[in-house]
């Protein structure tokens, strides 16, 4: 899952429901009934800090979670930066995670979702998918057929 900004709130809601299964698979058969479930990646990114939507919770969820559920934030105007000065957004911790993301799309079934800003974030997430995969397969961007 992609957010930005307050395109995070949907999967905030995604997330709350897997904590609900969670707690209800828990009580019934402890931890290890979360063994075969799949993870949860949700990329955030925003401009700074302050406008980390439900910072608070975030940590709960994925303690609630037991290693199920993984956040990565990006918060363009802030430290880190880059070693040549430049931006962090969603997409370069992406192509970060290219191991992670190609086999979870390829050999894991996973599902894609991306909520945000409909200009750039977008756009920048669909090329890093089609980025990431096209060398998954061996090749390019260009090379990505969908089937």
């Amino acid at each position: 899952m992609t957010g930005l900004g307050t395109g995070v709130a949907p999967f905030r809601g995604f997330v709350q429901e897997r904590v609900a299964m969670a707690r209800r698979t828990i009580e019934k058969n402890g931890v290890d009934g979360l063994d075969d479930w799949g993870k949860i990646y949700l990329y955030f990114g925003c401009r700074n800090s302050k406008d980390f939507l439900y910072k608070e919770e975030w940590p709960e969820y994925a303690n609630e979670l037991h290693g199920k559920f993984i956040m990565r934030t990006a918060f363009s105007r802030e430290p880190p930066y880059k070693p040549d000065g430049g931006k962090i957004y969603v997409q370069d911790l992406m192509l970060e995670d290219r191991a992670t993301i190609s086999e979870a799309i390829l050999t894991g079934e996973a599902y894609v979702y991306v909520c945000g800003d409909g200009k750039s974030m977008s756009k920048g997430v669909e090329d890093v998918f089609m980025k990431v995969l096209g060398e998954a397969r061996g090749g390019s961007a260009e090379k990505v057929h969908w089937s």
